[in-house]
């Protein structure tokens, strides 16, 4: 602690004599240097005080702050935990996945079906969703007509299809704070026949912008 605080200039001076006939006196001015603090003062420093050192500037002798005991800390406390923004997504996803699982009703769930698929690339079969979907002759299940398909484009025009799911490929994620069965997406159908996809492909297909919608289904 020593070494880190320092040293600083004292002038000392001193002054001889001689006696005798002769006598003479002289008298002498020397700079010399000591510690800022040697380490029998630091050790009785005031309890009430403390040494800061910040880089870049001389050492500093303050009172201390006693954090527990501040306005601020008491404050800051009363605001409860503090959440990041890691820390709301996660919440807000969580929040998310709980109500889109939990939906009933067919307008409920046809947004609860479009929020999995297009968030999290399939159906989880926890969801109210799973027991809706249609099995079909292929050992897949599709999305009902009711609940609106996406809109494939072709060089020639456009056609509506909806998403066909794999039980087979079923996996477990992570997601809203809990660990979830997912049904992946595989293809689609447009009317019986079925096409599959590659997961880049599903992406690009069942997105917002693709959405079929009534009003959408009557201008094809």
């Amino acid at each position: 602690m020593t070494e880190m605080l320092g040293k600083y200039t004292v002038g000392k001076q001193s002054k001889g004599e001689s006696a005798g006939k002769s006598g003479s006196s002289s008298s002498n001015y020397d700079v010399i240097g000591r510690d800022l603090l040697t380490p029998d003062e630091v050790r009785k420093m005031d309890n009430s005080k403390c040494l800061i050192f910040i880089r870049g500037f001389d050492p500093i002798m303050d009172d201390k702050f006693h954090t527990l005991e501040s306005d601020e800390f008491a404050l800051s406390t009363s605001l409860g935990m503090y959440d990041g923004k890691k820390e709301k997504d996660e919440a807000y996803e969580e929040e998310q996945v709980h109500f889109y699982i939990d939906a009933e009703g067919e307008d409920a769930l046809e947004k609860s079906y479009r929020y999995q698929l297009e968030n999290y690339g399939g159906i989880f079969k926890e969801s109210n969703v799973f027991s809706h979907l249609e099995a079909t002759q292929d050992g897949l299940y599709k999305i009902p007509f009711e609940y609106g398909g996406y809109m494939l484009k072709y060089e020639s025009g456009q056609v509506e299809v909806l998403p066909a799911f794999d039980l087979i490929g079923m996996n477990r994620i992570h997601a809203g704070g809990a660990v979830l069965s997912k049904i992946p997406v595989c293809g689609y159908y447009e009317e019986e026949m079925y096409t599959e996809l590659s997961e880049d492909q599903a992406k690009e297909l069942f997105i917002l912008r693709n959405r079929m919608t009534p009003a959408k289904r009557n201008v094809l």
